[in-house]
């Protein structure tokens, strides 16, 4: 396996500038996933590393050989396209063994390895089929299949689950992780999915115009965004702005909103962190707003608050009941170590 190292990487297209200076480091055997929205930057990025672009500026290095200007076919890289891109005139193990046969392996090789491969995608009796007898979800594997036959340094996945169902993409979701974890294979992934981002991910670079905007652990960028931008995608938050002072925002209603940073002039607080109609702890910040509706999603439910003259949101378990009607002053709640300061 190998560590991927992108450094200063830029990439023009005529007048725009797809990737722009972006330096990133994808650990030996991890799971890192680019989360963007359209135009971020990200695909690019993954034809950067993979080698179908060259970048125009910066360093590029798998396994510590520089490889920015070394052709695809010399990379050792493996890949899934979003359209899984299999040979439709091929069977199953025709396909898987593509590769294998390009690179000159011999017939009881490549039929060792190809069986090998479709043991560990959990399609051993379907060799012989044809893609377009196969699910979405069994195309799925094939290609995955065929991208980690030939014992690549790197695989790179490209929005691999989005023409899934929802089920079925949650049940390749826990496949793909079983299988990077077995063969241990530093793997790269596109997404625009920010739940299939966290539940996938090591790690996850998030990327806006081309620029790297916040990378780290899941978890940490979940709960602790340090931008507005990284906050705001990556799952709901509600955000408030005011007046900066150590540790604490004073809303323009003269609402002090305590939290564990320094001085900044905004603060983001997730839904789920939101006590409604409660008594708190002491503490805790509280503000005031008015109930617009309440969205019933089954195991919760998200309540639609205006406050100030914008919505706010916060989320209750569904099975809550709500003893209020539109238009009702509610009593919102949360801690201050929920109270994340933000960058401007």
């Amino acid at each position: 396996m190998a560590e991927v190292r992108v450094s200063g990487v830029s990439k023009r297209f005529g007048g725009v500038t797809a990737v722009d200076a972006v330096t990133l480091t994808f650990a030996d055997g991890g799971f890192f996933g680019l989360l963007g929205p359209s135009g971020s930057g990200k695909t690019t990025l993954l034809r950067l590393i993979a080698g179908f672009e060259f970048p125009d500026a910066g360093a590029l290095d798998i396994g510590g050989a520089p490889v920015a200007r070394i052709p695809v076919e010399r990379r050792r890289i493996g890949m899934v396209f979003q359209n899984y891109a299999l040979f439709p005139n091929m069977s199953v193990a025709e396909n898987i063994g593509f590769g294998l046969r390009v690179a000159g392996l011999g017939p009881a090789e490549r039929r060792q390895k190809i069986a090998a491969a479709l043991a560990l995608v959990r399609l051993e009796d379907f060799g012989a089929r044809r893609p377009h007898q196969l699910s979405g979800g069994q195309r799925q594997r094939v290609a995955l299949a065929r991208a980690i036959v030939t014992g690549p340094k790197v695989l790179l996945l490209d929005e691999p689950l989005s023409a899934l169902d929802k089920s079925l993409r949650e049940e390749m979701q826990v496949e793909l992780k079983r299988i990077q974890r077995e063969i241990g294979i530093t793997t790269i992934f596109v997404t625009h999915d920010q739940e299939e981002a966290l539940t996938l991910s090591d790690r996850i670079g998030i990327l806006r115009d081309g620029k790297l905007v916040e990378e780290g652990p899941p978890e940490t960028l979940y709960t602790r965004p340090s931008s507005r931008f990284a906050a705001e995608f990556l799952g709901a938050a509600n955000i408030f702005e005011g007046q900066a002072g150590d540790g604490a925002l004073t809303l323009k209603d003269g609402t002090v909103l305590r939290h564990d940073g320094g001085a900044v002039p905004l603060v983001a607080v997730r839904p789920e962190n939101i006590v409604v109609g409660e008594a708190p702890p002491e503490g805790w910040n509280i503000v005031r707003a008015h109930l617009t509706g309440r969205l019933f999603s089954g195991a919760t439910a998200a309540l639609r608050l205006d406050f100030q003259g914008r919505e706010i949101r916060a989320t209750i378990a569904g099975a809550q009941p709500l003893a209020h009607a539109p238009g009702a002053a509610l009593t919102l709640a949360f801690a201050p170590e929920h109270t994340v300061p933000l960058a401007e």
